[in-house]
C-alpha cells in the first residue's frame, strides 16, 4: 500500500516490496524485495482512490513495456476518463512463486 501523491511515492506497508517510484503522473514502478521465479507466472491486483473524494480509480499493470519483470511492474492510475491521475491510496497484491 502506498501514497501516489506530489513528486515521489511513500509507502505505508510494505510487504515484499522494496520501493515505489513515481515514473509520471499515475504511473508508477513497484520493485520487490523478493523476485518472482517468472515474469509470466505471478499475478498482480490493483485498487486505487483519489484525495480529494476517495472515489475509486482504475489502476492496472501497464503492459506497453512487456508486462511484470521478475523484480517490478508497472502500475498505472487514471480517472473515469481515463486520464492519468496521482492517487491518494494505491494497494497492490501479487501471488506467485518466489525465488
Amino acid at each position: 500500500v502506498f501514497s501516489g501523491r506530489a513528486s515521489s511515492a511513500s509507502i505505508y506497508a510494505s510487504y515484499n516490496v522494496s520501493s515505489v517510484t513515481r515514473d509520471f503522473p499515475g504511473l508508477y514502478t513497484v520493485n520487490w524485495r523478493r523476485t518472482f521465479k517468472q515474469a509470466s507466472a505471478y499475478a498482480v491486483l490493483v485498487t486505487a482512490t483519489s484525495e480529494a473524494d476517495a472515489k475509486f480509480l482504475s489502476g492496472m499493470v501497464r503492459t506497453n513495456g512487456g508486462g511484470p519483470l521478475v523484480g517490478s511492474v508497472q502500475i498505472h492510475v487514471s480517472d473515469n476518463a481515463d486520464a492519468p491521475v496521482d492517487a491518494a491510496m494505491v494497494s497492490v497484491l501479487a501471488f506467485g512463486d518466489q525465488n
